[in-house]
């Protein structure tokens, strides 16, 4: 051991970058304890930071017997010279930190049962298209269809009322209003003339109706990510892509939202 450090020395040059810096008059803490064995008198030498630092050593040394670092011989004394044999306790290691993740998707059935979450649901889509690549039978359409959800009134579409608005390729469509928190749509104005189920007055039960979030194996970090989302109409599905976000304790948000919770566990190699 080169140097002649004394104890307090000795623990500084442990240091490292990421190394906490003590207070003033305080010593590091990068070793717990610090031993040496004197063969002549059957005694050890003892030092630990943590008793320098709440005033404990001297009265722990006599408590246990042992001899204090201050005192043992060398140039100058109380140092600890190049052939002084020493035993370092060090701390244990902090342990890593786990990453915890959403353990599989998340499922939301759109129902007047699950009426506050409905709510969320659709104010989190609203003004989002969701299109799909084909009819959908269970909105009467007859090619590729878009329906989309708005908080207020549609202004700049050619229906323009109510809160929902489905569309086609062909050129049906009919727009209208959503009752309280499910997928049953009222329409107010529509191509589609009686006796159709899609006219004028007429009211569709959409089941199932669903928003699958796709966040298996998302950190549960509280950072806005955009996801997919799964939407099922009946047998039509297609995805959109929406912000999502799952915080420590699993609680889910579509964009501002919150929608539900999720199982979390450990990311693999955590």
């Amino acid at each position: 051991m080169g140097g002649n450090p004394t104890p307090t020395q000795f623990d500084t040059a442990l240091a490292t970058a990421t190394s906490p810096p003590p207070a003033a008059g305080q010593a590091y803490l990068n070793l717990t304890t610090l031993w040496a064995w004197d063969a002549t008198q059957s005694l050890w030498y003892f030092w630990a930071p943590s008793l320098v630092n709440n005033g404990g050593l001297a009265s722990y040394l006599t408590s246990k017997g042992y001899l204090n670092f201050t005192a043992m011989p060398g140039i100058p004394t109380g140092t600890l010279s190049p052939t002084t044999g020493v035993w370092v306790n060090m701390p244990a290691p902090a342990p890593a930190s786990t990453t915890m993740v959403a353990a599989a998707d998340l499922p939301v059935v759109v129902t007047a049962a699950t009426a506050s979450t409905a709510k969320a649901v659709m104010a989190s889509v609203a003004a989002t298209p969701i299109a799909f690549p084909a009819a959908v039978p269970m909105l009467g359409t007859t090619s590729a269809t878009t329906l989309t959800f708005a908080a207020t009134t549609f202004t700049n579409l050619a229906i323009d009322i109510g809160n929902f608005k489905v569309e086609d390729k062909s050129g049906n469509s009919y727009a209208g209003s959503l009752e309280a928190g499910s997928c049953i749509l009222v329409i107010k104005v529509s191509t589609f003339q009686p006796p159709s189920p899609y006219a004028v007055g007429m009211r569709i039960a959409v089941n199932p109706c669903s928003f699958t979030a796709k966040v298996a194996g998302v950190a549960a970090n509280g950072i806005q990510t955009n996801r997919e989302v799964v939407v099922a109409l009946g047998t039509s599905t297609t995805a959109i892509p929406l912000a999502v976000t799952i915080s420590a304790n699993g609680q889910v948000k579509f964009g501002n939202n919150v929608i539900s919770t999720v199982a979390l566990v450990p990311a693999a190699g955590s």
